[in-house]
Protein backbone atom coordinates (compact mmCIF):
# COMPACT_ATOMS: atom_id res chain seq x y z
CA UNK A 1 0.00 0.00 0.00
CA UNK A 2 2.57 2.39 0.72
CA UNK A 3 4.20 1.59 -2.52
CA UNK A 4 0.66 2.89 -3.99
CA UNK A 5 0.85 5.89 -2.34
CA UNK A 6 4.17 6.37 -3.57
CA UNK A 7 3.74 5.97 -7.27
CA UNK A 8 0.19 8.21 -6.94
CA UNK A 9 2.31 11.19 -5.64
CA UNK A 10 4.68 10.56 -8.17
CA UNK A 11 1.97 10.69 -11.08
CA UNK A 12 0.87 13.99 -9.51
CA UNK A 13 3.70 15.40 -9.39
CA UNK A 14 5.15 14.80 -12.87
CA UNK A 15 3.81 11.44 -14.40
CA UNK A 16 6.92 11.07 -17.21
CA UNK A 17 9.20 11.27 -14.14
CA UNK A 18 11.50 13.57 -16.37
CA UNK A 19 11.27 16.68 -13.49
CA UNK A 20 9.99 15.36 -9.83
CA UNK A 21 10.11 17.78 -6.70
CA UNK A 22 11.70 15.32 -4.22
CA UNK A 23 11.38 17.80 -0.94
CA UNK A 24 7.38 17.97 -1.51
CA UNK A 25 7.41 13.93 -2.31
CA UNK A 26 9.74 13.40 1.04
CA UNK A 27 7.31 15.98 2.98
CA UNK A 28 4.31 14.03 1.79
CA UNK A 29 5.86 10.68 1.79
CA UNK A 30 6.08 11.21 5.64
CA UNK A 31 2.40 11.36 6.31
CA UNK A 32 1.35 7.82 6.46
CA UNK A 33 4.36 7.21 9.43
CA UNK A 34 2.48 10.14 11.33
CA UNK A 35 -1.20 8.13 10.84
CA UNK A 36 0.66 4.96 11.81
CA UNK A 37 1.95 5.83 14.89
CA UNK A 38 -0.75 7.28 16.20
CA UNK A 39 -3.15 4.76 15.35
CA UNK A 40 -0.37 1.66 17.04
CA UNK A 41 0.15 3.71 19.86
CA UNK A 42 -4.07 3.59 20.05
CA UNK A 43 -4.52 -0.53 19.47
CA UNK A 44 -1.33 -2.05 18.72
CA UNK A 45 -1.17 -4.62 21.85
CA UNK A 46 1.96 -6.00 23.92
CA UNK A 47 2.35 -9.68 23.23
CA UNK A 48 0.94 -11.68 25.85
CA UNK A 49 3.65 -14.18 25.65
CA UNK A 50 5.87 -11.52 26.52
CA UNK A 51 3.78 -9.92 28.81
CA UNK A 52 3.68 -13.75 30.93
CA UNK A 53 7.40 -14.25 30.43
CA UNK A 54 7.96 -10.94 32.45
CA UNK A 55 5.84 -12.49 35.35
CA UNK A 56 2.75 -10.23 34.25
CA UNK A 57 0.23 -12.64 34.48
CA UNK A 58 -2.80 -10.01 34.49
CA UNK A 59 -1.59 -7.75 31.93
CA UNK A 60 -1.30 -10.78 29.86
CA UNK A 61 -4.37 -12.16 30.52
CA UNK A 62 -6.37 -8.50 29.70
CA UNK A 63 -4.31 -8.55 26.50
CA UNK A 64 -5.70 -11.79 25.78
CA UNK A 65 -9.04 -11.06 26.54
CA UNK A 66 -9.21 -7.75 24.10
CA UNK A 67 -7.94 -10.05 21.51
CA UNK A 68 -11.16 -11.90 22.12
CA UNK A 69 -13.61 -9.23 21.82
CA UNK A 70 -11.33 -8.00 18.94
CA UNK A 71 -12.08 -11.04 16.94
CA UNK A 72 -15.71 -11.25 17.91
CA UNK A 73 -15.59 -14.30 19.75
CA UNK A 74 -17.81 -16.12 22.43
CA UNK A 75 -16.73 -14.74 25.86
CA UNK A 76 -14.71 -17.57 27.83
CA UNK A 77 -12.21 -17.83 29.96
CA UNK A 78 -8.42 -16.68 28.94
CA UNK A 79 -6.51 -18.45 31.96
CA UNK A 80 -3.33 -20.08 30.50
CA UNK A 81 -0.19 -21.67 31.63
CA UNK A 82 2.83 -20.10 32.12
CA UNK A 83 5.43 -20.60 29.82
CA UNK A 84 7.57 -23.33 30.83
CA UNK A 85 11.28 -22.06 31.98
CA UNK A 86 12.79 -25.10 32.19
CA UNK A 87 15.79 -25.26 29.62
CA UNK A 88 16.14 -21.74 29.24
CA UNK A 89 17.86 -20.74 32.17
CA UNK A 90 20.70 -18.95 30.15
CA UNK A 91 19.01 -16.72 27.53
CA UNK A 92 22.04 -14.66 26.68
CA UNK A 93 22.33 -13.31 23.68
CA UNK A 94 26.17 -15.55 23.04
CA UNK A 95 23.74 -18.61 24.41
CA UNK A 96 21.40 -17.70 21.39
CA UNK A 97 24.31 -17.20 19.04
CA UNK A 98 25.84 -20.63 19.91
CA UNK A 99 22.10 -22.41 19.32
CA UNK A 100 21.92 -20.92 15.62
CA UNK A 101 25.31 -21.88 14.42
CA UNK A 102 25.04 -25.70 15.49
CA UNK A 103 22.90 -28.56 14.17
CA UNK A 104 20.46 -28.37 12.35
CA UNK A 105 19.85 -24.41 12.60
CA UNK A 106 23.00 -23.80 11.19
CA UNK A 107 22.67 -25.06 7.60
CA UNK A 108 18.85 -23.09 8.00
CA UNK A 109 20.51 -19.81 9.52
CA UNK A 110 23.15 -19.70 6.08
CA UNK A 111 20.10 -20.31 3.71
CA UNK A 112 17.40 -17.90 5.33
CA UNK A 113 20.19 -15.42 5.10
CA UNK A 114 20.80 -15.94 1.88
CA UNK A 115 17.04 -16.03 0.48
CA UNK A 116 16.39 -13.01 2.46
CA UNK A 117 19.16 -10.75 0.68
CA UNK A 118 18.53 -12.47 -2.59
CA UNK A 119 14.88 -10.93 -2.15
CA UNK A 120 15.46 -7.58 -0.77
CA UNK A 121 18.27 -7.06 -3.35
CA UNK A 122 15.82 -7.95 -6.26
CA UNK A 123 12.92 -6.18 -4.61
CA UNK A 124 14.92 -2.96 -3.63
CA UNK A 125 17.01 -3.20 -6.59
CA UNK A 126 13.96 -3.20 -8.89
CA UNK A 127 12.61 -0.36 -6.57
CA UNK A 128 15.23 2.41 -7.50
CA UNK A 129 16.11 0.76 -11.16
CA UNK A 130 11.99 1.05 -12.37
CA UNK A 131 12.30 4.88 -12.20
CA UNK A 132 15.47 5.18 -14.24
CA UNK A 133 14.98 1.87 -16.50
CA UNK A 134 11.38 2.43 -17.43
CA UNK A 135 10.94 6.02 -19.29
CA UNK A 136 13.34 5.01 -22.05
CA UNK A 137 12.16 1.31 -23.10
CA UNK A 138 10.63 1.15 -25.95
CA UNK A 139 6.58 0.73 -25.53
CA UNK A 140 6.89 2.93 -23.09
CA UNK A 141 5.30 6.27 -24.49
CA UNK A 142 2.04 4.01 -24.77
CA UNK A 143 1.72 4.32 -20.98
CA UNK A 144 3.42 6.93 -18.63
CA UNK A 145 6.51 5.73 -16.71
CA UNK A 146 4.51 7.04 -13.52
CA UNK A 147 1.19 4.82 -14.49
CA UNK A 148 3.64 1.77 -14.97
CA UNK A 149 4.70 2.21 -11.60
CA UNK A 150 0.72 2.37 -10.60
CA UNK A 151 0.74 -0.39 -12.15
CA UNK A 152 3.42 -2.30 -10.67
CA UNK A 153 2.34 -1.70 -7.27
CA UNK A 154 -1.15 -3.01 -7.78
CA UNK A 155 1.01 -5.75 -9.38
CA UNK A 156 3.05 -6.40 -5.96
CA UNK A 157 -0.36 -6.14 -3.55
CA UNK A 158 -1.81 -8.72 -5.58
CA UNK A 159 1.37 -11.16 -5.12
CA UNK A 160 1.39 -10.13 -1.62
CA UNK A 161 -2.05 -11.85 -1.77
CA UNK A 162 -1.08 -14.34 -3.54
CA UNK A 163 1.99 -15.13 -1.43
CA UNK A 164 -1.02 -15.95 1.34
CA UNK A 165 -2.78 -17.83 -0.18
CA UNK A 166 -0.18 -19.92 -1.37
CA UNK A 167 1.50 -19.93 2.22
CA UNK A 168 -1.85 -21.22 3.74
CA UNK A 169 -2.35 -24.05 0.94
CA UNK A 170 1.06 -25.37 -0.02
CA UNK A 171 4.18 -26.63 2.00
CA UNK A 172 6.81 -24.04 2.22
CA UNK A 173 9.66 -25.44 0.92
CA UNK A 174 8.17 -26.27 -2.64
CA UNK A 175 6.82 -22.98 -3.09
CA UNK A 176 9.92 -21.23 -2.08
CA UNK A 177 11.67 -22.85 -5.33
CA UNK A 178 8.74 -22.58 -7.55
CA UNK A 179 8.40 -18.29 -6.37
CA UNK A 180 12.32 -18.42 -7.24
CA UNK A 181 12.11 -19.99 -10.31
CA UNK A 182 9.33 -17.79 -11.74
CA UNK A 183 11.33 -15.12 -10.25
CA UNK A 184 14.36 -15.62 -12.30
CA UNK A 185 12.32 -16.37 -15.29
CA UNK A 186 10.76 -12.83 -15.01
CA UNK A 187 14.02 -11.11 -14.53
CA UNK A 188 15.37 -12.63 -17.68
CA UNK A 189 12.47 -11.44 -19.85
CA UNK A 190 13.10 -7.88 -19.01
CA UNK A 191 16.70 -7.72 -19.11
CA UNK A 192 16.31 -9.12 -23.04
CA UNK A 193 13.10 -6.97 -23.46
CA UNK A 194 14.72 -3.73 -21.97
CA UNK A 195 17.96 -4.42 -23.87
CA UNK A 196 16.32 -5.35 -27.56
CA UNK A 197 13.58 -3.39 -29.90
CA UNK A 198 10.93 -4.81 -31.22
CA UNK A 199 7.29 -5.67 -30.81
CA UNK A 200 8.15 -8.67 -29.23
CA UNK A 201 10.46 -7.40 -26.66
CA UNK A 202 8.17 -4.89 -25.75
CA UNK A 203 5.89 -7.62 -24.13
CA UNK A 204 8.79 -9.24 -23.05
CA UNK A 205 9.88 -6.53 -20.72
CA UNK A 206 6.28 -6.05 -19.45
CA UNK A 207 5.97 -9.43 -18.73
CA UNK A 208 8.82 -9.71 -17.06
CA UNK A 209 8.26 -6.33 -15.17
CA UNK A 210 4.89 -7.26 -13.86
CA UNK A 211 5.84 -10.54 -12.69
CA UNK A 212 9.05 -9.47 -10.88
CA UNK A 213 6.34 -7.13 -8.79
CA UNK A 214 4.28 -10.29 -8.15
CA UNK A 215 7.33 -12.93 -7.43
CA UNK A 216 9.12 -10.50 -5.15
CA UNK A 217 5.72 -10.02 -2.99
CA UNK A 218 5.05 -13.72 -2.84
CA UNK A 219 8.14 -14.83 -2.23
CA UNK A 220 8.37 -12.37 0.80
CA UNK A 221 5.40 -13.91 2.34
CA UNK A 222 6.26 -17.13 1.96
CA UNK A 223 10.16 -16.99 2.63
CA UNK A 224 9.18 -14.37 5.95
CA UNK A 225 6.70 -16.92 7.34
CA UNK A 226 8.64 -20.00 6.82
CA UNK A 227 11.24 -17.79 8.70
CA UNK A 228 9.28 -16.74 11.63
CA UNK A 229 8.25 -20.44 12.28
CA UNK A 230 11.55 -22.27 11.92
CA UNK A 231 13.36 -21.15 14.58
CA UNK A 232 12.02 -21.96 18.44
CA UNK A 233 10.39 -19.88 20.30
CA UNK A 234 13.67 -19.08 22.66
CA UNK A 235 15.49 -18.07 19.92
CA UNK A 236 12.91 -16.78 17.37
CA UNK A 237 13.52 -13.37 17.71
CA UNK A 238 17.65 -13.88 16.97
CA UNK A 239 16.90 -15.99 14.37
CA UNK A 240 15.07 -13.47 12.62
CA UNK A 241 16.80 -10.74 13.25
CA UNK A 242 20.11 -12.26 11.26
CA UNK A 243 17.75 -13.75 8.33
CA UNK A 244 15.86 -9.81 8.16
CA UNK A 245 19.22 -7.86 8.65
CA UNK A 246 20.86 -9.64 5.96
CA UNK A 247 17.77 -8.31 4.00
CA UNK A 248 17.76 -4.61 5.29
CA UNK A 249 22.04 -4.64 4.11
CA UNK A 250 21.05 -5.87 0.84
CA UNK A 251 18.43 -3.29 0.26
CA UNK A 252 21.20 -0.76 0.99
CA UNK A 253 23.77 -2.15 -1.20
CA UNK A 254 20.76 -2.87 -4.36
CA UNK A 255 21.15 0.84 -5.98
CA UNK A 256 25.07 0.84 -5.86
CA UNK A 257 25.31 -1.98 -7.60
CA UNK A 258 22.46 -1.17 -10.02
CA UNK A 259 24.64 2.27 -10.77
CA UNK A 260 28.13 -0.11 -10.18
CA UNK A 261 26.97 -2.56 -12.95
CA UNK A 262 25.33 -0.02 -15.58
CA UNK A 263 28.41 1.89 -15.66
CA UNK A 264 30.53 -0.81 -15.92
CA UNK A 265 28.81 -2.24 -18.82
CA UNK A 266 27.02 0.24 -20.10
CA UNK A 267 23.51 -1.18 -20.28
CA UNK A 268 20.69 -2.10 -17.59
CA UNK A 269 20.58 -5.57 -18.41
CA UNK A 270 23.41 -6.33 -16.80
CA UNK A 271 21.90 -5.61 -12.99
CA UNK A 272 19.01 -7.69 -14.00
CA UNK A 273 21.13 -10.98 -15.24
CA UNK A 274 23.78 -10.63 -11.91
CA UNK A 275 19.98 -10.29 -10.11
CA UNK A 276 18.70 -13.77 -12.04
CA UNK A 277 21.79 -15.67 -11.40
CA UNK A 278 21.64 -14.77 -7.96
CA UNK A 279 17.95 -16.28 -7.24
CA UNK A 280 18.63 -19.12 -9.32
CA UNK A 281 21.83 -20.06 -7.11
CA UNK A 282 19.57 -19.15 -4.11
CA UNK A 283 16.90 -21.82 -5.42
CA UNK A 284 18.88 -24.40 -5.96
CA UNK A 285 20.17 -24.55 -1.95
CA UNK A 286 16.29 -24.35 -0.63
CA UNK A 287 15.88 -28.28 -0.83
CA UNK A 288 18.83 -28.36 2.45
CA UNK A 289 16.89 -26.74 4.54
CA UNK A 290 15.96 -29.86 7.24
CA UNK A 291 12.75 -28.56 8.18
CA UNK A 292 9.25 -28.49 6.27
CA UNK A 293 6.72 -25.93 8.51
CA UNK A 294 3.58 -26.19 7.03
CA UNK A 295 1.36 -27.97 9.23
CA UNK A 296 3.69 -28.09 11.88
CA UNK A 297 3.70 -27.47 15.27
CA UNK A 298 5.63 -24.42 16.15
CA UNK A 299 8.39 -25.61 18.20
CA UNK A 300 9.49 -23.70 22.24
CA UNK A 301 12.53 -24.72 22.76
CA UNK A 302 15.51 -26.54 21.46
CA UNK A 303 16.45 -30.19 22.49
CA UNK A 304 20.97 -30.06 22.66
CA UNK A 305 22.19 -32.99 23.30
Amino acid sequence: MGEIYSAVLIISDDPEMNHLHWRRLVRLGTIPSAVFIVAAALFLHQSPFFLAEAGQQTAASQVLEQMRRDNGLPSERVDFRSPEREGRLDMSFESQLRKLWRGPLFPTTLILMCSCFNLNFAFYGGLYAFPTVLPTLAGAEQVSAGLQLVLGSLCSLSGALLGGFLGASFRRKPMIKVLWLVLVCCLILFAVGATHDGRVCVVLWHIGYYGMKIMTSSQFVVTYVYTSEVYPTSIRTTGCGFAFASGRLAAMLAPLAFEKLTALTGSYGAFFYVMAGSCLLNLLVIDFLPVETFNSALADSIKED
